[in-house]
């Protein structure tokens, strides 16, 4: 067989890195500690995200999933995006009768109760990047403004998970 018979597969996910910023300012971080160098000076606007979904939904298999990641920095420094995006690009892949899933990358420090009824009603996988125990975390990812992260992600996290268990049904809880 010759190379020149073998078809390039289309895409069926892209991941949009929605923010270079982030809160944290972990030594290790490839990302210059959120800041990318300069590189991204803004986070990302919606025409760029809207036409990324766009070309991605045109060419993707209609029998296959698409998925839709989202990273930074900290992706919810971008919350709004996501939002959007998530909401556009379900009700466009809708229309042309793809099965459209989302992921995140997160550190998961500002993520808020109202973005779990995003991440609960569509298909997400959600991915928390932890270093280990609360001293850890603390230790390796320390916030810009000082202090730790490790106990704030927990304190976030349970806040987030409380109201949300409030105001979901049984079901969700599952």
């Amino acid at each position: 067989m010759s190379l020149d018979r073998i078809s390039e597969p289309l895409p069926q996910s892209i991941s949009l890195n929605v923010s270079s910023s982030c809160n944290l300012g972990c030594a290790y971080c490839y990302a210059g500690r959120g800041g990318f160098a300069g590189v991204q000076p803004r986070p990302m606007a919606w025409d760029v995200a809207r036409a990324a979904i766009d070309r991605l939904l045109a060419v993707a298999e209609p029998g296959a999933p698409v998925t839709i990641g989202f990273l930074g920095g900290e992706p919810f420094a971008n919350r709004k995006l996501i939002h959007e995006a998530v909401a556009y690009a379900t009700a466009s892949g809708g229309r042309l009768g793809l099965d459209v899933r989302f992921s995140v990358t997160t550190n998961g420090t500002l993520l808020r109760a109202p973005d779990l009824p995003l991440l609960r009603r569509h298909p997400f996988a959600v991915t928390v990047s932890l270093d280990g125990s609360a001293e850890v975390q603390d230790a390796q990812r320390p916030r810009h403004r000082g202090g730790g992260a490790g106990r704030a992600w927990l304190i976030e996290w349970r806040r987030c998970w409380r109201s949300q268990e409030k105001r979901s049904s049984p079901r969700a809880r599952q």
